[in-house]
């Protein structure tokens, strides 16, 4: 048919991810802390769907220190996390 296109996999997780992925940053409530290659939210419960973590795009160079500065970021603010 005309106008349709065939959609991989990864371009289906990548959009599942966006549109569950996307934090809003709420002062007092929620915050979105700047991590590359991940969303990080921040929330005011110790749960982890309140703090939040996903759309990881790590590679072997970069896998190691990045989950150590998510884990120290819930780590400081005595939190479990959802990955």
């Amino acid at each position: 048919m005309v106008g349709q296109r065939t959609v991989d996999q990864q371009e289906i997780v990548d959009s599942i991810e966006d549109s569950i992925f996307t934090f809003p940053d709420i002062p007092g409530v929620t915050t979105v802390v700047a991590v590359p290659w991940v969303a990080v939210m921040h929330g005011l419960l110790p749960s982890p769907e309140a703090n939040a973590v996903g759309k990881a795009r790590l590679t072997e160079e970069n896998v190691d220190a990045t989950i150590d500065q998510v884990k120290e970021i819930f780590r400081e603010a005595n939190k479990v996390c959802g990955w």
